[in-house]
């Protein structure tokens, strides 16, 4: 058989020949053992050390299994108590730090996936190679990511080829795409038993665990404007462009073509969402019918910026710093109530991202020259909270038993302690406040900040992991 490459026991670092001291049996040679690192318990939790700068953590599973990964390729895994639970090497690995894409993926029963510029493979709990996949990826890490289908995995590489794959026997089957895909539109629509892709040409491709059941392609001149999205009653809609126009088009989830709609708003390249019910799908300004594929018989009485589905089974639109409760009714646009936030003097850099609980509590977020900026109003449209966010807080925005929240965690510039407020809708002051004291070095709140299982995880200084409880009430 051809083996290309080293052999495993060179990839786990070692070197020589067994001996035998009686002449009958050989002693297996073992590979060097990584430093783990020390623990130091703390009055609110623990602080493990890390013996080198960590790149990629902390992973924290659901089982409360954390991993840090070192620049050396060495995988440091901790209890949830911070004692050491393993430590291995990775064969190959291959990571950008000025890059967000993290090529590694990590899984309750142990077992970790790596992705190399030339390679995916699947390591076991205890270091050893379970399988490889022969996989091309781009310097900059590939540009779709990883998708699930029950326990098969689903990845593009950088030669628009798909491979399929579980994590227990590797790759299943592989199929090449004869056109690319844009960036900006890449993502798959995903429901129990299918996922769907378009590529940059507009084909529509349906593949199952077992691989491609069918695709659709529309008319050639014709291209891809956006990914592909399903309703709740078993359709799929995407949006083509002739470069100069927008179309809407609707497939079964066999493949038939239901209708094909030409849109009037010039902003199409964009993901179509649909309203409560899923009676009717937005591109941007344009309402079109999900059963007929006519659009709206009436124009908007303002400029549309955003159509929003609420929480609360109503539907909303965004215009300017207006969020309207609507339907259509039988003189068609109804307009059923406004919620509005003067927002004059927030130098702001976008629209609000809008989110109506089902307490029809609506949130506001705006981004600021200064920072995020929250405002809730109450269901009649009334302020309640309006307060500035930090940039480099974590932040937890949370509805449960009728009461909306947010948490926020952010360490102070000048001293050495973490601080955690929550907030109520209907005070304007925390109605929580804690400060964590006694951590040492900065850290990256993109990076190195999670807050999970009641527990806050900080890597400080790329070495210094705290764990430290956070009873948030």
């Amino acid at each position: 058989a051809d083996i290309y490459g080293p052999s495993q026991p060179t990839m786990l670092g070692i070197s020589g020949r067994p001996e035998s001291e009686d002449g009958k049996t050989l002693e297996p040679l073992t590979g060097p053992t990584p430093a783990f690192g020390g623990l130091t318990q703390l009055e609110n939790g623990w602080l493990f050390t890390a013996p080198e700068k960590i790149v990629i953590g902390p992973e924290v599973l659901s089982n409360g299994i954390i991993n840090l990964v070192g620049e050396s390729a060495t995988v440091y895994r901790l209890n949830p108590d911070g004692s050491a639970r393993e430590v291995l090497t990775l064969p190959e690995f291959t990571y950008d730090p000025e890059s967000f894409y993290t090529p590694l993926s990590f899984y309750d029963d142990g077992t970790i996936t790596v992705r190399t510029l030339d390679k995916l493979y699947a390591v076991n709990p205890d270091g050893t190679m379970r399988w490889e996949i022969p996989i091309t990826l781009s310097a900059e890490g590939p540009y779709l990511p990883e998708t699930t289908l029950g326990d098969l995995f689903l990845q593009l590489d950088s030669t628009n080829t798909l491979h399929a794959y579980t994590l227990a026997d590797g790759e299943r089957w592989q199929y090449p795409f004869a056109n690319g895909f844009r960036e900006d539109f890449f993502a798959p629509a995903v429901d129990e038993t299918h996922a769907y892709y378009v590529d940059s040409a507009g084909i529509v491709y349906a593949f199952t665990r077992e691989g491609l059941t069918w695709n659709y392609t529309p008319e050639e001149r014709l291209k891809a404007a956006s990914a592909p999205i399903l309703t709740p009653d078993g359709n799929l809609y995407y949006v083509l462009t002739n470069n100069s126009k927008g179309f809407l088009q609707a497939l079964t989830l066999t493949g038939e073509p239901r209708w094909q709609t030409e849109l009037t708003t010039f902003s199409f390249y964009t993901l179509p969402d649909y309203s409560v019910g899923a009676q009717y799908i937005f591109v941007k300004d344009n309402l079109v019918r999900a059963d007929t594929g006519e659009l709206a018989p009436f124009e908007f009485p303002y400029e549309v910026d955003a159509f929003i589905r609420g929480e609360d089974g109503f539907d909303y639109l965004l215009t300017g710093d207006n969020v309207i409760r609507w339907q259509v009714g039988p003189a068609g646009f109804e307009s059923l109530h406004t919620s509005r936030f003067n927002a004059e003097g927030l130098s702001t850099f976008s629209d609000p991202r809008v989110r109506v609980y089902p307490s029809q509590i609506t949130e506001m977020e705006y981004f600021t020259q200064n920072g995020p900026y929250m405002v809730w109003l109450n269901p009649d449209g009334e302020l309640m909270n309006a307060f500035a966010l930090d940039w480099n807080a974590v932040r937890l925005n949370l509805q449960q038993e009728g009461e909306t929240s947010l948490t926020q965690c952010q360490q102070s510039l000048i001293e050495e302690i973490l601080e955690c407020q929550k907030y109520v809708a209907g005070t304007q002051d925390p109605v929580w406040e804690t400060v964590v004291e006694g951590i040492s070095g900065s850290f990256n709140p993109f990076f190195g900040l999670v807050i999970q299982n009641g527990q806050i995880y900080i890597l400080t200084d790329e070495v210094n992991l705290y764990v430290l409880a956070l009873e948030i009430p």
